[in-house]
């Protein structure tokens, strides 16, 4: 540990979503994370995604959010900042909550998160009852961060209060660089 992030507050970053897994959510987990760590000394408890790109299966998910839950159980004292990269992660906030009561947490949430309870079928059914569990707890958390104007749209017509917009971004890169020489 360097002196500098001695310095720093201890900060938590829990996400499911991280590579080499590849998409949106795994590239704005990682971007989010490496911009934090300007502020805050940066723990981060991530499930990788697997070799060939794809994400983990369910039963992964589904041990990844136990495993995270029992770590805020156990060392949620030590984290007076704790960001919960989507609301799945719900119950190890909840965890945290409980050991924790005056840190703040933060969820991060994408428009899939908020309409997929909408479509057809057993598991969105499922998913649409847990996300009203998540909007009717949704003290745990201290805010609600949005991908986009859209997305926070999104969430407030979901329930969820206190909602702030923090969006993508594209890292250093000849993209960038160009589009920014125009």
């Amino acid at each position: 540990m360097s002196s500098s992030s001695v310095d720093k507050p201890r900060l938590l970053f829990v996400s499911r979503k991280w590579p080499p897994a590849v998409g949106g959510m795994e590239t704005y987990s990682v971007e989010l994370a490496a911009s934090l760590d300007a502020a805050f000394d940066v723990e981060r408890f991530v499930l990788p995604g697997r070799p060939d790109g794809k994400p983990p299966g369910l039963a992964a998910y589904a041990w990844f959010t136990v495993r995270a839950a029992w770590h805020c159980l156990l060392a949620g004292k030590r984290y007076p900042r704790v960001v919960f990269a989507d609301p799945l992660l719900f119950p190890a906030a909840l965890a945290h909550a409980l050991v924790a009561r005056d840190a703040r947490r933060v969820v991060v949430v994408y428009g899939l998160d908020l309409v997929y309870g909408t479509r057809r079928g057993l598991l969105p059914k499922a998913y649409g009852l847990y996300l009203a569990l998540v909007v009717r707890c949704q003290r745990v958390f201290g805010h609600v961060v949005a991908i986009s104007r859209y997305t926070a749209e999104l969430a407030r017509e979901a329930g969820f209060r206190d909602v702030v917009v923090v969006n993508p971004s594209l890292p250093d890169s000849p993209l960038t660089r160009a589009s920014s020489a125009v």
